[in-house]
């Protein structure tokens, strides 16, 4: 059989309520004394006994006890005197819905947040890698064009070069002028001197075109180094953002 709160006290359901106070106040005086000190379950008996007052002690609560006891469903009147409302289990299962609902959501906020910095951290090294890259495409270009485009590496050989041009130009333009001065005093050329002359202008313009390809090699350096620095640059700014 099941046990009842009135088993708790050591009383019966037809008990007064003076009966069951002498009953709760005698076992109560029984625990707490030396004689019930070695018992192994005394603290379990005394939370059992005091359980069972506080719901059997109170005449309302006591009534709603009894109705239950005889498989009866609690009266409003007896639910309404215990301070039991008709809304209290709907309020609690509102309060767990509620409480589910955060928890969801504060799960749902923290694998958002989770997922961003994944992503971010992603872009930043994506990014990274491809500023590092460049740059070392960069510093390849311009250490192949220093080993074979035959750039001018100090100052002083670019100023060698450019006057090497100028020299060029100014010595194309003289041959010409002598060629048409020659023209039109209409005295004739040996072959030998019309070989030389082409032979001349053959190398001032090979002399030409080499300063252009020099200045062109110049100038394709100088952009390289500056996309370096501007790839460097980058690099350093995604590197503090990270």
């Amino acid at each position: 059989m099941k046990r009842t709160l009135y088993d708790a006290l050591q009383a019966r359901a037809d008990f007064t309520d003076a009966q069951l106070k002498r009953c709760y106040e005698r076992l109560i005086e029984y625990l707490d004394s030396p004689a019930a000190a070695e018992q192994p379950d005394r603290d379990a008996q005394q939370f059992a006994v005091r359980e069972a007052w506080s719901v059997l002690g109170n005449p309302v609560t006591r009534a709603a006890y009894d109705e239950r006891l005889r498989g009866a469903p609690p009266s409003r009147e007896a639910l309404a005197l215990a301070g039991v409302g008709a809304g209290d289990e709907t309020a609690g299962r509102m309060r767990w819905l509620l409480l589910g609902l955060v928890v969801l959501l504060a799960f749902g906020l923290w694998q958002g947040v989770r997922s961003f910095l994944h992503q971010s951290d992603r872009w930043a090294q994506g990014v990274s890698s491809e500023i590092e890259a460049k740059r070392r495409e960069a510093a390849s270009r311009i250490q192949v064009q220093e080993r074979v485009g035959g750039a001018p590496q100090a100052e002083s050989a670019d100023a060698r070069r450019q006057r090497e041009y100028e020299a060029a130009m100014k010595a194309a333009d003289t041959n010409e002028q002598a060629r048409e001065a020659a023209a039109d005093e209409d005295e004739p050329m040996s072959a030998r001197d019309t070989a030389l002359a082409e032979r001349e202008a053959r190398e001032q313009e090979a002399k030409r075109a080499e300063a252009q390809r020099a200045y062109e090699a110049r100038r394709r350096l100088e952009r390289d180094k500056a996309e370096l620095e501007r790839l460097q640059e980058e690099n350093n700014t995604v590197m503090r953002l990270r």
